[in-house]
């Protein structure tokens, strides 16, 4: 998984983003394509 942008939560789901997965999913259905902003505007900063 990326660091820090990944992990698995207390209730055993996988969060990302700080968004867990399971919801996301229940919310939007799938298949589901999940983009974290902070780590897209980490990357292009360093560009």
């Amino acid at each position: 998984m990326m660091q820090g942008i990944m992990k698995v939560n207390a209730l055993g789901h996988l969060e990302i983003g700080g968004c867990d997965a399971t919801e996301l999913v229940k919310v939007f259905g799938t298949p589901l394509y999940v983009m974290d902003e902070n780590k897209i505007r980490q990357t292009v900063r360093r560009m």
